[in-house]
């Protein structure tokens, strides 16, 4: 929900964090309001289902994958990078951050051969529809690297680099 127009995990929210003691409490504005605080976020699934966001088999991921998976992996599918991304509306063709990250997942796992479809998918409607504004980067209640996530997908989707290149040019920028 909204909690004093920003989006957050209520369950997460403490008191001690408004020592004023005033509280506003919205639902999230780019979800259809069920009642009161409760929104619909069903989009978010059928987004995840037009991509074919799942994996057909198991699959090993090497050392580089893995810690990428791992990020992503902590999503939480709550729709807060969604409500201040100035890109996404719940009509609309761009599906968001809660789409490309557990994409990356996928991308980071597949063997190169295997990711083609989900590439084409992540292209369409990610990178097309990515502003690039990076406000989803700082609002995860998970507190997941969105910044490192989309620089690793888009290389894998839409430049088609291999992850250990990615995973490497990463590294050096750290430095």
């Amino acid at each position: 929900m909204r909690i004093n127009g920003c989006p957050k995990l209520a369950c997460d929210t403490k008191l001690a964090e408004y020592p004023d003691g005033k509280i506003l409490l919205e639902p999230l504005r780019k979800f259809p309001v069920i009642a009161d605080l409760m929104v619909d976020r069903s989009v978010l699934y059928e987004h995840l289902s037009k991509m074919q966001i799942w994996l057909r088999e198991a699959t090993h991921a090497d050392e580089v994958s893995s810690d990428v998976a791992y990020d992503a992996s902590r999503c939480l599918q709550c729709g807060c990078c969604l409500e201040i991304c100035p890109n996404f509306h719940a009509e609309g063709r761009f599906f968001g951050t809660a789409a490309m990250v557990p994409a990356t997942r996928l991308l980071a796992e597949l063997p190169k051969g295997e990711n083609q479809t989900l590439a084409s998918s992540y292209r369409r409607y990610i990178f097309e529809g990515c502003g690039k504004s990076l406000a989803c980067r700082d609002i995860c209640p998970a507190g997941i690297d969105m910044e490192k996530l989309l620089i690793h997908s888009n290389a894998i989707a839409v430049w088609k680099r291999s992850p250990q290149k990615v995973q490497r040019r990463i590294s050096r920028r750290k430095r």
